[in-house]
């Protein structure tokens, strides 16, 4: 039961004696967690420390395209800039007012959109990532009309790759230890 309270489980009801096990009455406990959902929001300035915390996090540089050391003021001008850019749409993920992750949407004049997500290393392998680019896509096809949206990733990053794939992103290319993914919006 230490495993259930580690990872947030509640125990809500102890039925004692309840069960009989191996020649005795035992106590049945029953656990419960609440899931709080996935919500994406835009950007904003208050958010660059943890976007700067996220983003020169060592696991998370481990997968990045640009692998250079993140100086806080140089990530403080970019990310100001993207967050009013016209041609950029950047969103935090948040679960239960947290935020656990962010993605961006980087526009070009032929309607399409280079993404580029990331998730807190707390939340890795809890199925968040794959959450997060799908809300996020879906946030923004809602505000921009949008022909493609593309992506890079990692050969090392499995579960990136297989995030996109299971997405029905199409795999286009491979080079230098990263593959292009797309996925063509029909409107």
């Amino acid at each position: 039961y230490e495993v259930l309270l580690h990872a947030n489980y509640i125990e809500e009801v102890r039925l004692k004696e309840h069960c009989f096990f191996d020649s005795k009455f035992i106590d049945v406990l029953i656990h419960s967690k609440i899931n709080y959902p996935l919500v994406i929001r835009i950007a904003s300035e208050n958010d660059v420390h943890t976007t700067f915390d996220w983003a020169s996090n060592k696991i998370v540089r481990k997968y990045a395209i640009q692998k250079d050391e993140i100086i806080f003021d140089h990530h403080k001008k970019w990310f100001l800039n993207k967050i009013i850019s016209h041609d950029c749409i950047y969103f935090l993920a948040e679960v239960n007012n947290r935020p656990i992750g962010s993605i961006r949407f980087d526009i070009n004049e032929n309607r399409e959109a280079l993404l580029s997500f990331l998730l807190d290393p707390k939340f890795h392998g809890k199925g968040y990532g794959k959450k997060i680019l799908e809300k996020g896509c879906e946030e923004l096809l809602k505000t921009r009309q949008i022909a493609k949206i593309k992506g890079v990733v990692s050969v090392e990053n499995i579960p990136s790759l297989k995030t996109f794939k299971s997405l029905g992103f199409n795999q286009v290319s491979e080079m230098d230890s990263y593959i292009t993914f797309d996925k063509r919006i029909e409107k």
